[in-house]
């Protein structure tokens, strides 16, 4: 199969694509011949014209941690991020770690704590697989505009420590509404965090509700 798809031409090939996608739901494909189309696709469309992201949605999470890696850093990043939200559930945390690495290679994003918090909105469910020197450069801003997507990750508890304590210390405290998004972040943040926050009855109960939600987990 690989040899006859890298002989069709390139016109042809981007037909088998519209086509496979149009017809996606009623096919069954086995996953080894995924790989092949993926592979194919990869090397004769996508990265001769990288305008055809979108239409490679099927078959992004049949690609390598090297094809992500290697994927042209000339795509946009917020219609890549749109087509790996659709698919997330799909891909390996490796891949999730590969597109991270990927957009961090890019000159205009390399920086975390420069990404505009509507970029933010479009990676926020790749976040927990930033290196943890990058995950450190969130901001409070960045973070509580993530936070639920953060949350849904499974973190590790060196980020929930940084994520509570970035969002706790300071002279500026959060409201009402913030404190109870942060749910099980209280039972990593420290004690002097918490501190400005216990002589509000309402922070006070709920500090405490979360606490034993943890003991009891």
């Amino acid at each position: 199969l690989q040899v006859a798809l890298f002989a069709i031409d390139i016109q042809n090939l981007k037909q088998l694509l519209y086509l496979l996608n149009t017809r996606w739901k009623n096919l069954q494909i086995p996953e080894d011949s995924k790989r092949i189309l993926a592979l194919v696709f990869f090397n004769r469309i996508l990265l001769v014209d990288p305008n055809m992201f979108q239409e490679f949605v099927h078959f992004v999470p049949h690609l390598s941690k090297s094809e992500i890696r290697s994927l042209p850093l000339t795509l946009d990043k917020e219609e890549v991020m749109a087509v790996v939200n659709q698919i997330s559930g799909k891909l390996s945390d490796d891949q999730k770690t590969a597109f991270v690495q990927w957009i961090l290679a890019s000159g205009s994003y390399s920086s975390v704590s420069a990404w505009p918090l509507m970029f933010l909105t479009h990676v926020s469910n790749l976040l927990a697989y930033l290196p943890f020197e990058s995950f450190q450069l969130l901001s409070r801003t960045q973070i509580l505009t993530a936070l639920d997507m953060l949350l849904a990750n499974k973190l590790t508890t060196v980020q929930e420590r940084f994520l509570s304590h970035t969002i706790l210390k300071g002279d500026k405290t959060i409201g009402t509404s913030d404190f109870e998004r942060l749910g099980r972040l209280i039972c990593s943040a420290s004690s002097q965090d918490l501190k400005p926050y216990k002589q509000n009855l309402k922070m006070f109960v709920i500090i405490k509700e979360q606490l034993l939600n943890c003991i009891g987990d």
